[in-house]
């Protein structure tokens, strides 16, 4: 995770310093179970970004890692599939 890149630089280093992140970046490894979840907590859960970066504040600097970059038509093709 990162700060997110709609915040000017002192914000974004205000959102580092919070997090106690190591050049802007924030690794966290977790279960791939709880990363909904986990991600939820962050505000990250959703499709979409929240309009207001200041509610946001953080983004995924790895999202096609994750799968998350794909469509919701996307992952509902491949969990029918039995692909995820």
């Amino acid at each position: 995770m990162m700060p997110d890149s709609r915040l000017n630089k002192a914000q974004q280093d205000i959102v580092a310093t919070d997090y106690g992140m190591v050049s802007n970046r924030l690794e966290l490894t977790i279960r791939a179970a709880l990363a909904p979840y986990v991600l939820s907590r962050l505000g990250l859960g959703s499709d979409s970004q929240h309009p207001d970066p200041m509610v946001q504040q953080l983004e995924l600097a790895n999202e096609e890692q994750l799968g998350i970059a794909e469509s919701a038509r996307e992952r509902a093709i491949k969990a029918v599939a039995g692909l995820c």
